[in-house]
């Protein structure tokens, strides 16, 4: 629908309304039952005993049975239900408007995708969104049946309808989040899904997921810049500092890409604040700097940095601080440098500058030195050097085969390998290997470098082999000649149980049991919280419930007991109850702003059965009783035993903290549940001064005061409403209420008698009034009185009333049994019948 039309019916649409009121839905409610289960038989009794309360609740009650399917037949979740629902929602709407029109199709409509008719519901849909386009339930449907037909271009329409709608901050800000998922990970629009993280992070600061979002789809797009700010900001937002400096590397990392050195070198050092150990943080400030041309702050930078270094970075990083240096690994570097950057005359004369070597490593410096030369075509250059390392017999073959660079027919390369051939197995060292490996990397022969890679590896020192094997398996990677893991897992064959081969498949070993066994090596071979992570991700590796997880999360919780993911995945996954309740209550001594809902855990936790009272003990541990959690108070309730003094107890304490009348009632019921009537009594008249005019509570109170036999409380309160009434009809209730009492809980009928007498005053046609008076009549075989009532009776009963003729003829009886009567009496009577 387009924005034109969306507006419009903003215009048009209002709240929900019908054009047909209560009386007409209960007409269609009446008229749908009746088609489908028969019109109900109407049952006439004769009255029950006004005194006989299980007569009374027996004509309440007793009924024939009938099936719940056809006394309720919009209950349940048959098909065949589900389309009566449909057909009664579907026929109200025909009557409805607006947004009620709208909702109730859209009911209609997720019934029908419940039953398979998607036809139906397309139909229905299509319909509600015609009747109100701006509704919130209706285009939350609508989202819902665009995500479960995987209709992402829908669902994302409906959900930019929503965000557009006059609702909380919060659902706003909900819907425009979801919406930049959509558009990022489902439909690969991350400008849009980028406008639409902005939008959610600006209606409401401090959003995590919004900045995250901004920032996804900021390096989906390209924007580095926008990418680093908003994860700066998301950055900003999370409470862990070690969090906080990973994401703010990748913020000033970016920032950097940007060649903004500014911004870079303030990201930088927020990251060092954060984490002063971090190197990589260091060496940010320290390019920073560098570009900048700031030479003293580069100087700075990297004298910080060196302190916070192991001591051979520490020594490298103070070597640049100190200027050139002429020893011999500074100018290698530097040689090496000058080859890589197409500079191999400075290469040479920086290798020329070296001194103080020892005869094997200046044997090996001249062969480096003809190979430059031998690149650059210099025979003389190369013929010097070249019988400079012939002083070390080993680099023969090495030497000799950079001589066939200067030759014209050899541009191919194909004269190395019959040159290598043809070395013996004694001058086939390592020498030879890299020969080997320079001729196959430039002829791009991934296979043959790696494995002339691995030949020169092989021969390596044991204290040098796993370095050369990890960068044997990031070269293999990266020439595509074999996968990563494959690669580290033969480095690990020739270098079993090393540390970093263990943490360099960490990740890339796709079994999860050996994952969980490195993980939990690696977590033996460090300390702190790197060891607690290590070990807990060793036991969220292993299968759950299991000795080896939870003993894992036990070895992280040693290294540090306040390590949160441990007691996470214990409270989560992994433990027993016991140990899931321990967990619980860990963190809420840990955590003193979260101590009740941790706490609440702890109690959820613990065993229903708890002969010891942990669970009560626990919640009672967390219970603030001077402002008393709500959800706290439940779970007390719940753990005490819910209808028990205690129970009791408790809710009146919580009734008093919260000023909340609920409370009161839940306590009365308690006390009376826990067999003391009295206490629910005084509870419940607590409550009647908080709300007098409170009519529930005055029932309750009432029936509480029969139970525990204060009849003279209960007398003396129908007196008292007696006096106070301002009308007939409080006085009436009054004199109802005492006359209750005296005849059926005092037994008393002599002061019932008085207050029923005293009613028949006040409303000679009160029919309940009028029966308990004949009903005393015929218990004391009183002729006289029995006349009297029964023809009280018969004036107030309806003219048509079957009880009004069988009064009559009782009174016509009582008369021709009386000596005194005459037949003149008897003809008025039947006259005025």
């Amino acid at each position: 629908m387009a924005e034109d039309d969306l507006s419009a019916a903003n215009r048009e649409s209002g709240a929900p309304s019908f054009d047909f009121d209560d009386d007409a839905i209960s007409s269609l409610l009446d008229d749908f039952v009746e088609t489908r289960t028969g019109p109900q038989a109407k049952r006439v009794s004769r009255p029950p005993d006004p005194s006989d309360p299980g007569a009374q609740a027996a004509q309440r009650t007793v009924f024939p049975h009938t099936a719940c399917h056809e006394a309720l037949p919009l209950v349940g979740d048959t098909p065949q239900t589900r389309g009566r629902r449909i057909e009664l929602l579907e026929g109200l709407a025909e009557r409805a408007v607006g947004s009620a029109r709208a909702r109730l199709l859209s009911s209609a409509a997720e019934l029908h995708e419940q039953l398979g008719n998607d036809e139906a519901a397309d139909r229905n849909y299509t319909d509600a969104l015609a009747a109100d386009a701006r509704d919130v339930v209706v285009l939350r449907a609508l989202r819902r049946h665009a995500m479960r037909r995987d209709d992402w271009a829908a669902a994302a329409s409906a959900l930019d309808k929503e965000a557009g709608l006059e609702l909380s901050v919060s659902d706003r800000v909900s819907a425009l989040k979801l919406l930049a998922h959509v558009r990022l990970s489902k439909l690969g629009d991350a400008a849009a899904a980028g406008q639409a993280a902005t939008r959610a992070a600006g209606l409401q600061q401090g959003d995590f997921v919004a900045s995250i979002l901004a920032a996804s789809a900021g390096l989906a797009r390209g924007d580095a810049t926008r990418a680093a700010e908003a994860l700066a900001d998301a950055a900003e937002q999370w409470p862990d500092a070690e969090a906080q400096a990973v994401m703010l590397l990748h913020a000033a990392q970016l920032t950097e890409s940007t060649n903004a050195p500014d911004a870079a070198k303030v990201a930088f050092s927020r990251v060092v604040e954060l984490q002063p150990a971090l190197l990589a943080a260091h060496l940010g400030v320290i390019r920073a700097s560098h570009d900048l041309g700031a030479t003293d702050a580069t100087r700075e930078a990297l004298e910080a940095a060196a302190e916070h270094s192991s001591p051979s970075v520490a020594a490298a990083l103070l070597r640049t601080v100190r200027g050139p240096s002429e020893d011999t690994a500074t100018l290698w570097t530097l040689a090496e440098a000058a080859a890589l950057a197409g500079d191999p005359q400075r290469a040479i004369e920086t290798i020329e500058r070296m001194s103080g070597q020892s005869p094997e490593l200046r044997a090996v410096s001249n062969a480096r030195r003809a190979r430059l030369h031998a690149e650059r075509d210099d025979q003389a250059g190369y013929e010097q050097a070249s019988h400079a390392a012939h002083s070390e017999p080993r680099l023969g073959a090495y030497v000799q085969a950079w001589r066939l660079l200067m030759t014209a027919d050899t541009e191919d390369g194909s004269t190395v390998p019959g040159l290598l051939e043809t070395v013996s197995d004694e001058a086939a060292s390592a020498s030879s290997s890299v020969a080997r490996a320079d001729d196959a990397a430039r002829k791009g022969d991934g296979a043959a470098f790696i494995a002339a890679l691995q030949r020169e590896a092989d021969e390596s020192p044991d204290d040098l082999a796993a370095a050369a094997a990890l960068a044997i398996a990031e070269v293999a990677d990266a020439t595509g000649a074999t996968n990563r893991r494959t690669a580290l897992l033969r480095a690990e064959e020739r270098a079993p149980a090393n540390p970093w081969i263990g943490r360099a498949l960490l990740l890339d070993d796709e079994d999860p049991a050996r994952r969980a066994q490195r993980w939990t090596g690696e977590g033996r071979a460090t300390a702190g919280a790197r060891s607690a992570f290590a070990f807990t991700m060793a036991a969220r590796l292993a299968r759950p419930g299991t000795e080896a997880a939870i003993s894992a999360c036990e070895d992280a919780l040693k290294e540090q007991a306040d390590y949160w993911p441990a007691l996470w995945e214990i409270e989560d996954n992994l433990g027993s109850l016991d140990a899931r309740a321990a967990s619980a209550a860990t963190q809420a001594r840990l955590d003193p702003a979260e101590a009740v809902s941790c706490t609440l855990r702890a109690a959820l936790w613990a065993p229903s059965v708890d002969e010891g009272g942990e669970r009560l003990a626990r919640t009672r541990a967390a219970l603030n009783h001077e402002s008393p959690d709500p959800l706290l108070v439940e779970h007390l309730f719940e753990a005490a035993g819910g209808a028990t003094e205690t129970g009791g107890d408790l809710m009146v304490a919580t009734a008093r903290q919260l000023d909340l009348l609920p409370y009161l009632e839940r306590a009365a019921a308690a006390y009376r549940s826990a067999g003391l009537p009295g206490r629910a009594a005084k509870v419940l008249r607590e409550a009647s001064l908080a709300s007098p005019d409170d009519e529930a509570i005055r029932v309750q109170r009432k029936d509480a005061e029969l139970h525990a036999s204060e009849f003279a409380r209960l007398a003396d309160s129908a007196m008292r409403r007696a006096r106070e009434a301002t009308d007939d009809a409080e006085r009436l209730g009054a004199f109802c209420a005492m006359a209750e009492v005296d005849r059926l809980a005092r037994r008393d009928m002599q002061s019932a008698r008085l207050s029923l007498q005293s009613i028949a005053e006040l409303r000679p046609d009160h029919i309940p009034t009028a029966r308990a008076l004949e009903w005393d009549a015929l218990r004391e075989d009183d002729p006289e009185r029995i006349r009297s009532s029964a023809h009280r009776l018969s004036e107030a009963l309806p003219a048509d009333s079957a009880d009004r003729l069988a009064r009559h003829r009782l009174v016509l009886e009582l008369l021709k049994s009386d000596p005194d009567t005459t037949q003149t009496d008897v003809d008025r009577l039947l006259c005025s019948i």
